[in-house]
């Protein structure tokens, strides 16, 4: 499992501060062998499904004039966050196929969370490593987890409102 915030801390700094002409965030992610557990080190290693898990924020408060909710509990009552997911070598501008919906998991305490499975033909060779790219689209981003619109009218995922980006690979090797 890896901590977006915690090891990849300035790719996570540019997800969550892109410039106010940026459609949407990018959160890309090197993954290298390094990053698994040292059993799988010098084996190829196939990745068969993502689970990412956005932790939106319990402690601060969302801006409005209802009744005080925390982020995460304002998410819980409305639309979940998309998020496209694309391994290492793909195109992270094509959208096809990609899309893992996060809605609140109450078995994870109403955290966001969604899986991405992947199929493999038994004879595709290559690792799965290298740089993979989390990405959420502007209009994908939920009212509760939104800024304002920018200057450039642009409105972008609220770095108050997460607090970590989690994705776990489940994984072979051999």
């Amino acid at each position: 499992m890896f901590s977006a915030k915690h090891e990849f801390s300035d790719e996570w700094h540019r997800f969550l501060h892109p410039t106010a002409e940026a459609k949407d965030q990018r959160l890309r992610l090197e993954v290298s062998p390094e990053r698994f557990p040292f059993r799988f080190r010098g084996r190829e290693i196939k990745v068969t499904d993502v689970d990412v898990f956005f932790l939106v924020n319990d402690e601060r408060t969302v801006p409005s004039s209802g009744p005080p909710k925390t982020y995460r509990q304002a998410y819980a009552e409305g639309t979940p966050l998309k998020v496209l997911v694309t391994p290492a070598g793909g195109d992270p501008n094509v959208d096809e196929g990609k899309e893992v919906d996060l809605p609140p998991d109450a078995a994870l305490n109403d955290r966001a969370h969604g899986t991405k499975k992947y199929q493999r033909e038994e004879d595709q060779s290559g690792e799965d490593l290298g740089s993979w790219v989390l990405r959420v689209r502007e209009a994908d981003i939920p009212t509760a987890l939104r800024l304002p619109p920018n200057g450039s009218g642009n409105r972008h995922l609220n770095p108050d409102a997460i607090e970590d980006v989690l994705v776990l690979c489940r994984c072979s090797a051999k």
